[in-house]
């Protein structure tokens, strides 16, 4: 999953709708990984710090909280079922603590 911020304070990227991607770094990228301490993922993370991408997750199970990006969530597990429902709610959620809290 990656988030890129497209406008705010928080912008890092660009739009370039003519062909379909986005110019710099993302802020946000999670991996979900069964071996988290695998020379591929330290690689990864390696190349994404370099990059200038503000944080760099990698799990497998349980709820992510972005410090990068406060109030996204995701639930690893309704991630790796494709549930896109309960990943929207999760955020949902997130989002609203977030409110809550501030």
């Amino acid at each position: 999953m990656i988030v890129m911020i497209g406008h705010g304070s928080r912008k890092q990227c660009d739009p370039d709708f003519e062909n379909d991607y986005f110019v710099g770094p993302s802020n946000f990228v999670l991996d979900i990984h069964e071996d988290t301490n695998s020379k591929f993922i330290k690689d990864r993370k390696k190349l994404f710090a370099n990059s200038g991408v503000e944080e760099y997750l990698i799990v497998n199970e349980g709820i992510i909280k972005s410090t990068s990006l406060p109030g996204l969530w995701i639930l690893i597990n309704a991630l790796k079922k494709r549930d896109n429902w309960a990943i929207m709610a999760c955020i949902e959620h997130g989002k609203t603590e977030e409110i809550i809290m501030n």
